[in-house]
């Protein structure tokens, strides 16, 4: 059975081994700091993504591992500094981060003060590498631009709205066509563009699309003049990326 002191004695290697084996674990890189800026711990997150030996991390000073151009210009320094003498972390920053030799990567990072009561005995430099989802939005962002030129180019209507057939996208063929700015037509419902013979037809399209068939009709569209254009529609369902249906896109051609 142990006795008092040796619990005492053992306790603060025990919570030693567990808060190391943490960090080891966690998909962060980590990397706790001391005062002078030397580097008290790395974790094998960290240095498998700097193929760095722990020689040549662990000991040294903070700008001896990250480039001085990062180093420099994040203020790493300052901002380890600014945790030290206010014991609070910091918010969120974004990081570009190229090792020698491997590709770019960006990390998200956050600054925490390790802390004994009120006064921080080290900072943790925790950093998340996003470069993958930051790609992926990139490239999101890409195809999004490029289907809306798509979209802005195309010769024929093409229109998406709500369940309600309140319109949501107009397209300059639209525009051009009908005379309206997408201003003018949105978050207006489609069927009052159509002529009046038509209105409930097209109501009665709309309400069958729940089914998710694309439909096809002939609907006369009023321009601002007030003149009539015969139009072939293809309706199909718009859906979410749950495969919910939320809306419709319209698809028409000018038959005059």
């Amino acid at each position: 059975m142990y006795t008092r002191n040796t619990v005492q004695e053992y306790e603060p290697q025990t919570y030693k081994s567990l808060f190391e084996m943490l960090l080891e674990a966690i998909p962060s890189s980590v990397l706790l700091i001391e005062r002078d800026m030397r580097i008290a711990f790395a974790n094998r997150n960290f240095l498998v993504k700097n193929r760095s030996p722990l020689k040549n991390v662990v000991g040294k000073r903070l700008e001896e591992v990250f480039p001085s151009v990062i180093w420099e210009n994040l203020k790493l320094g300052e901002r380890i500094r600014g945790v030290f003498a206010t014991n609070q972390a910091t918010q969120g920053e974004r990081l570009v981060y190229r090792a020698p030799g491997l590709p770019m990567r960006i990390y998200y990072y956050r600054l925490f003060p390790f802390s004994s009561i009120d006064r921080a005995e080290n900072v943790m430099l925790l950093m998340d590498d996003v470069t993958e989802q930051v790609k992926l939005s990139e490239e999101v962002r890409r195809v999004e631009r490029h289907l809306a030129c798509v979209i802005e180019s195309a010769s024929d209507i093409v229109l998406s709205t709500d369940m309600m057939g309140k319109i949501l996208t107009w397209n300059s063929a639209a525009e051009n066509l009908s005379g309206y700015s997408f201003q003018e037509v949105r978050m207006q419902r489609f069927f009052d563009f159509c002529s009046p013979e038509h209105q409930r037809e097209a109501e009665e399209v709309f309400s069958k699309m729940s089914v998710g068939i694309p439909r096809m009709a002939e609907f006369d569209l009023i321009n601002k003049n007030g003149e009539f254009i015969e139009v072939s529609w293809v309706f199909s369902p718009m859906k979410d990326g749950f495969g919910t249906m939320v809306g419709t896109v319209g698809v028409g051609r000018d038959l005059s």
